[in-house]
């Protein structure tokens, strides 16, 4: 029962109990497909009203590939814009509370002053291109790539702090318009179905940690109508508390070194490089698949350069069941998943 996931997450957190609890199990996440399947849900035939449009301008020419994670794309020449002239599904985003009710996009303290608001750098723009392929009150829903139109992007949001208060600004100031039009994703918290959007919201970094400050006190969602519309990053080792806690979810994350270490039995990322046994890569793989099926799996905290030792790690990670490359990046990660897929 969702009542007792706080409960069974403290117990969890101190005996280190290995079990799988009842109601997150695949059956409630009827629209995923496999693990090689695209991010998301199957693309179908482009719709008329796509023509003529922005989002025709922007993607009627990108293929999307599904492996790939636009790190800190914030600091890209132009962020969203340069990740979906990519194909890439996935976009994230570092978050401050500026003042009482802004949220400032940045990596440190220190750039949070002169930052741009989170609503400036994406959720305009997304917001401006769904309303151009969607109409309201439609049964069926649009995303943002043109030959792709049941594809969801995923935006990762990295809070910066644990604070009720930065919550509350994300839901009521910044994603509430967006929820209102039935853009995000969701979770059906009584039976816990996951419902796919053009858009999928996931809290990482210092998610929130009271399932309260989420859901509300009665347990009913944020806004009382029985549904969650962001989902958290989960950590990759740690899936059963955080199931307990948060229920399904869509992402799991890990620090690539500490979780590469499990199975390589080193600690210098230089180590990395040499070609790992298959044994080593089959510990890998019950690593990053434990508690994980059905969702998307990230590794963090990887090199940028050198090039070699970056794209043989990205090779390990996706020979590993790793399906969502972190890349600096983009047309490098592009790469290396359209030569290992073949």
């Amino acid at each position: 029962m969702p009542f007792l996931r706080p409960i069974i997450y403290f117990l969890l957190s101190n005996i280190g109990a290995a079990l799988e609890l009842p109601g997150t199990n695949s059956e409630h996440l009827t629209s995923f497909e496999d693990d090689s399947a695209v991010y998301g849900m199957q693309s179908t035939s482009v719709p008329s009203n796509f023509k003529n449009t922005e989002v025709h301008r922007l993607t009627g020419n990108v293929t999307v590939h599904s492996w790939v994670h636009s790190h800190n794309d914030y600091t890209r020449d132009r962020p969203l814009f340069d990740a979906i002239s990519y194909g890439v599904v996935s976009i994230e985003a570092d978050v401050y509370l500026r003042g009482n009710n802004r949220l400032a996009v940045a990596h440190v303290p220190m750039d949070v002053r002169d930052a741009k608001d989170l609503r400036e750098l994406y959720l305009e723009h997304l917001e401006r291109l769904l309303d151009e392929v969607n109409q309201q009150g439609q049964d069926s829903w649009q995303g943002i790539f043109y030959k792709y139109p049941t594809q969801s992007l995923q935006l990762l949001i990295d809070l910066k702090k644990d604070d009720d208060k930065l919550y509350t600004v994300l839901m009521d100031d910044y994603l509430k318009p967006l929820i209102d039009k039935g853009y995000l994703s969701y979770i059906e918290i009584k039976t816990e179905e996951i419902v796919r959007r053009p858009l999928t919201v996931v809290l990482t970094g210092e998610r929130p940690k009271d399932q309260r400050t989420v859901d509300g006190d009665r347990n009913e969602g944020y806004f009382s109508d029985g549904r969650r519309y962001v989902f958290i990053d989960f950590e990759i080792g740690r899936m059963v508390c955080d199931k307990a806690l948060y229920g399904p979810s869509v992402l799991a994350s890990g620090n690539l070194v500490l979780t590469l270490a499990k199975c390589l039995k080193s600690m210098d990322i230089g180590k990395f490089a040499s070609d790992p046994t298959d044994e080593q890569i089959r510990c890998l793989r019950n690593v990053i698949k434990s508690g994980t099926a059905h969702m998307n799996t990230r590794l963090w905290g990887g090199p940028s350069a050198p090039d070699s030792l970056r794209d043989r790690l990205w090779k390990l990670q996706l020979e590993a069941g790793i399906n969502m490359l972190n890349a600096d990046n983009l047309a490098a990660a592009v790469k290396i998943g359209q030569e290992y897929f073949g």
